[in-house]
Formats: structure tokens, C-alpha cells, sequence
């Protein structure tokens, strides 16, 4: 497990501190990340805006999808993510990230499968986070957990159509306009 820490990753800083690309019902999105958001209508206004890396060191964030074509993009998702295995501020700012597959085994257990990017993170249920702070190494198996969601949808003419709200508990409800 220690030989991953000597592979040579260089993240480029500003894919992982300004967005990430993801994807939602196949449409390709830009994920941002915020320390929380305001208002209770729809759809919500995220506020405080932090990196990738910034939402990994809180061990809990708020992630908001922008999704469509360049010149059309819309407000699709907004989610409350729990990292529930990460210790908040146990990561250093200077830390170096690294992503892995959490790879299933027969016992049901997982193991430290191949790299992967920050972007592939978004689509996986779990993977591992390799830390590298202070000339030491960790990694920590990571389940992110959707805590809130509301998921938007538009009229052709890009008015709010409808929210769908899922709550901790799973339970979801629509809100029609």
C-alpha cells in the first residue's frame, strides 16, 4: 500500500480549486463546492465558495452542479455530502491529495485499487484518499454520505418546473411551479 505514495502525481491546482467535472443523467456538469447556503426558496443560493481540497479538509461541504452546454447551463443539484470516515482539520492545507479505487473483495471488504482523478470521485460510491502532509502518508477509506438533495428541473424556456427534495432519511418529496 506504501509503494502508491511514490507515484508521481502532479493535480493541477486550478481543476481541483475551482470545479470539477462531473456528470448527471448524462449531461456533463461543473461541480462546485460551498460551506453552506442561504434562503429557503428555489432553488437555493450556495454561499462561501471553497476548493475541492478545502471540502475534503471541512469532512463535510456542499456540492452545487451547473449542467448543460456552454452556453445554456442551468442550476441542477445542490447535495449536503458527510465524509463520514474523514476527521475534520486533520488535513493540512499544503496536504498532497491522491485518489484511489476502493476496490471490492471477496470477503466483502475493500482494498486500494488503481489512481483515479478528483473528477472520477463524483461517480463512485466510496474510493480512497491518500494523504501526504508533513513527510507523512495515510490513506483513508472514504463513503461520502448525501446528507440533503434537491434536484431542479426547467421549462424549455429555462424556468424552474420543478424541485425534488430528498432528505437524510431518503425520503423524497416534489415541489411543482
Amino acid at each position: 500500500m506504501n509503494e502508491l505514495f511514490f507515484v508521481v502525481v502532479l493535480l493541477v491546482a486550478n481543476s481541483m480549486d475551482t470545479f470539477l467535472t462531473g456528470e448527471l443523467n448524462g449531461t456533463e456538469c461543473q461541480v462546485y463546492f460551498f460551506k453552506g447556503w442561504t434562503t429557503y426558496s428555489h432553488p437555493v443560493k450556495p454561499i462561501e465558495p471553497i476548493s475541492f481540497s478545502a471540502a475534503l479538509q471541512r469532512g463535510s461541504y456542499f456540492q452545487a452542479r451547473m449542467c448543460g452546454s456552454d452556453n445554456k447551463q442551468m442550476f441542477t443539484m445542490f447535495e449536503g455530502v458527510e465524509l463520514v470516515d474523514v476527521v475534520p482539520d486533520t488535513i493540512s492545507k499544503d496536504a498532497s491529495l491522491f485518489f484511489y479505487q476502493a476496490k471490492s473483495v471477496s470477503d466483502g471488504s475493500y482494498e486500494v485499487g488503481a489512481q483515479i482523478t478528483a473528477n472520477e470521485t463524483l461517480n463512485v460510491a466510496e474510493y480512497y484518499l491518500g494523504v501526504e502532509q508533513r513527510d507523512i502518508q495515510s490513506i483513508i477509506f472514504v463513503r461520502p454520505k448525501i446528507n440533503l438533495r434537491y434536484q431542479y428541473f426547467y421549462t424549455d424556456s429555462g424556468a424552474l418546473h420543478k424541485a425534488v427534495i430528498r432528505n437524510k432519511l431518503g425520503k423524497e418529496s416534489v415541489l411543482k411551479y
